[in-house]
């Protein structure tokens, strides 16, 4: 009877830390590239933005929650035209931060027009930071 208890305890144990152990993931990015003309292209980032859950602007306040940046690796293949456009965020105040904060829901699609300045194929990389 005791080899049953415990093995039951053990078993809920278990299902409890697994439980605990999940990583959320409410936003799905996926990347993109279109070619603009001979010189210039488009990186294309989109975010999949689940139900309850959004993703902070590219313009927020000081001491408010993590604004999206993209940040490239320099290189002498391309360089980077103007800034990074957004979607129109939605803009509302925010109880935790206590101030107005722009963020987007369900899907926002940024985008970064680049001066290639080489023909050849090339490989962009960077780091994407965002709070959602």
């Amino acid at each position: 009877m005791k080899k049953g208890i415990l093995a039951g305890l053990a078993l809920s144990l278990l299902i409890v830390v697994s439980g605990f152990s999940q990583v959320l993931q409410p936003v799905k990015w996926s990347f993109d590239s279109k070619r603009i003309n001979a010189n210039e292209a488009e990186l294309i980032f989109k975010a999949d933005i689940d139900p309850g859950w959004h993703v902070y602007s590219t313009d927020i306040p000081e001491d408010g929650p993590i604004p999206t940046s993209f940040n490239f690796v320099p290189s002498d293949n391309y360089s980077l035209v103007g800034d990074i456009t957004t979607p129109e965020p939605i803009e509302k105040f925010d109880n935790a931060f206590e101030m107005m904060l722009r963020y987007f829901d369900g899907e926002a699609i940024f985008t970064q027009k680049i001066s290639l300045t080489s023909p050849d194929a090339l490989s962009i990389t960077g780091e994407l930071e965002f709070m959602a």
